[in-house]
C-alpha cells in the first residue's frame, strides 16, 4: 500500500539524507494540504537521498492514505525541466529534512551566497513557531548540484503521465 517515485543520477549525490516530512506546500508556492486543520490527519512523505553502487537515487515514498498531497508535491516537481529537478530536490532537502549530510568539498566549494541560501532554508526548518512560507521550495535561480538525472520509477498511474 505504499507509493514510491524513485529519481536516479549518474553518479552519488554530493548531499545525502533521510527523514519524513508533512508537505504543506508544492515547489511553485501552492498550498497542498493545511497543516493547521486538526481535524483532518496531516500526510506524510518521505525521502532518501543516497548512492547506489556509483550512481544516486532520491527515493519518496507515502502510504496510498497520503496521495492527495504527496502526489500533488511530486507533480509539481516533475513539471520542471529535467535540468532543474536536481536543485529543487537540494531546496526540498534543506527547507524540509533535519538529517543531512554533504561532501564537505562540495560545502566549500559553493559560494558563500549559495551558503547563506541554503542555511537560510535550513533556519526556517530549525524554528518551529515561525511558519514555514509558502514560497520556501520556489525556484530562485540557485543551482548548486551537476547530478544528471538518468531514469525515472514509480507505481503511481497518475505520475507516470508526467515524466
Amino acid at each position: 500500500d505504499m507509493r514510491y517515485l524513485t529519481i536516479w543520477l549518474t553518479r552519488p549525490p554530493d548531499i545525502m539524507c533521510s527523514g519524513c516530512t508533512n508537505p504543506d506546500y508544492d515547489w511553485h508556492g501552492n498550498s497542498i494540504q493545511n497543516l493547521v486543520d486538526f481535524d483532518a490527519p496531516a500526510q506524510v512523505i518521505s525521502l532518501a537521498l543516497l548512492a547506489s553502487g556509483n550512481r544516486g537515487c532520491c527515493f519518496f515514498c507515502w502510504p496510498s492514505s497520503d496521495d492527495q498531497a504527496c502526489i500533488a508535491l511530486l507533480r509539481s516537481l516533475l513539471s520542471f525541466p529535467r535540468g532543474e529537478v536536481a536543485d529543487a530536490i537540494v531546496r526540498f532537502v534543506f527547507g524540509n529534512i533535519e538529517n543531512v549530510f554533504m561532501g564537505p568539498i562540495w560545502w566549500e566549494g559553493l559560494a558563500d551566497f549559495a551558503k547563506k541560501s541554503l542555511i537560510s532554508l535550513l533556519y526556517e526548518l530549525a524554528d518551529p513557531f515561525r511558519p514555514i512560507p509558502p514560497d520556501h521550495l520556489v525556484d530562485t535561480g540557485l543551482r548548486v548540484v551537476d547530478w544528471t538525472i538518468t531514469a525515472w520509477e514509480t507505481n503511481v498511474r497518475t505520475l507516470e503521465r508526467v515524466i
